[in-house]
């Protein structure tokens, strides 16, 4: 009888180790889930500033462009190379120049 109950006190000991074990295990467990997400927030973070250049950049091409096009189809009218209309060809063409460099 005597090895029984010290089996059994063995074994009621094991297993109040292990249920001990088990809550710090979870909470290493949630610190390590957190420290996960926070790494991936920083990882999510350090392309933002690329974007916003990317979205600055895209915005600035659609304004060159549209510059571009304006001037082109002022280019169009055959009228604009009348001598008289000399200063608006130039101004014209640099316009044209212009865009096309930021471009």
């Amino acid at each position: 009888d005597l090895e029984d109950y010290q089996q059994w006190l063995s074994d009621v000991q094991k297993q109040e180790n292990q249920t001990d074990e088990a809550p710090k295990e979870n909470a290493n467990s949630a610190q390590a889930r957190k420290d996960q997400k926070r790494r991936e927030a920083e990882l999510r973070a350090q392309p933002q500033p690329l974007r916003k250049e990317i979205a600055r950049l895209e915005k600035e091409m659609e304004k060159l462009n549209a510059q571009l096009a304006q001037a082109e189809e002022k280019l169009g009218d055959s009228e604009l190379y009348d001598q008289s209309r000399k200063a608006e060809l130039t101004a014209c063409l640099q316009q044209q120049a212009s865009a096309k460099s930021g471009l």
